[in-house]
This record gives C-alpha cells, structure tokens and sequence, in this order.
C-alpha cells in the first residue's frame, strides 16, 4: 500500500533546513529544485533553487510514523491544510514533477568559442564567436566586419545561440 505525500510550508528561505531536519526524523523528503544561471561580477554562475519557492513534500518512510512532530520542526511553519484536512499529494503528481526535474539541464548560457547570432542592436544579423561575460550583463564577442576581427561589447540578451 503507498503512503501519502503531505504538503509542507517553511519559513521563509528556509527550505533546505527544513528537508535536513525533517529527513533526521524519518521522512522521504522531496523539495524539487532548479538551477538559474546569472551573470555575476563577470562570471556566469549557476543557483540552485527551489521549483516551489517555500513547499516541501513528505512522506512518511513507515506506516505507524507521527506527523505531529512535523509542525514543530525548525525551518517548517504549518502542513497546508484545505480547512481541517491536510494537503494530499497523489504520488503520479510526485513521479511527474521529478521525471521533469531529472530532465532538466543546466549549463552556462554560452561558453568561450560558442558561435552565436547578434540578435538586436547595431550588428544586428551578424554571426560572431562569444570571447567571455563582462560585467552588469555584457559580454564580448569577436566578429569580422569590413574585413577585419572586431572584439565588440555587447549585452547577453541581444545575442542568441547558433543551432
């Protein structure tokens, strides 16, 4: 017989305490995430983040396990609840939200040597090799113009990826 899935609340950025915590008193703990890339000080870094900002599902890993001790765990504000009845969650949804997650992922948005497409601005239409990030969401990239190599500085979000 499968055990329910429950929909936990936790304070605010806490959510990765509140999984230790919880997985310490014996449950399956499942706080799906996803990695965000961003451009920081000139370098693109990955974030992990959670999908569901806030919410963790548990179960209890047996059948005879308390969930009273759930409320009073650090990093957990409240199970939600629909009146008195605690969320139930139906393991499909779980099975779904993680084959999702496994399929997703994440890389930097372009690599040194990329060859991308200018995509707006004043070399709009032009083909280019992406050379590194630069600070504030710019980056640098080489493209030939007039016969010659240009090393032009130009915003992340002009520029789109060469398939």
């Amino acid at each position: 017989m499968a055990r329910d899935w429950y929909l936990v609340y936790s304070k605010p950025r806490q959510e990765r305490l509140a999984q230790l915590h919880l997985q310490n008193q014996d449950f399956i703990v499942f706080l799906p995430t996803y990695g965000n890339a961003k451009l920081k000080a000139g370098h693109i870094t990955t974030a992990i983040k959670p999908l569901f900002p806030r919410y963790l599902f548990i179960q209890a890993k047996n059948s005879d396990a308390s969930l009273c001790s759930v409320r009073y765990t650090k990093g957990v504000a409240d199970f939600v609840r629909f009146g008195s009845q605690l969320a139930v969650v139906p393991q499909n949804l779980i099975d779904q939200i993680a084959k999702v997650q496994r399929c997703e992922v994440t890389k930097p948005l372009f690599c040194s040597g990329d060859k991308v497409q200018i995509a707006e601005g004043p070399f709009s239409g032009f083909s280019a090799v992406f050379q590194m990030p630069k600070a504030q969401d710019r980056c640098l990239v080489l493209l030939e113009w007039l016969g010659q190599n240009l090393v032009a500085n130009v915003a992340l979000s002009q520029l789109a990826e060469i398939h």
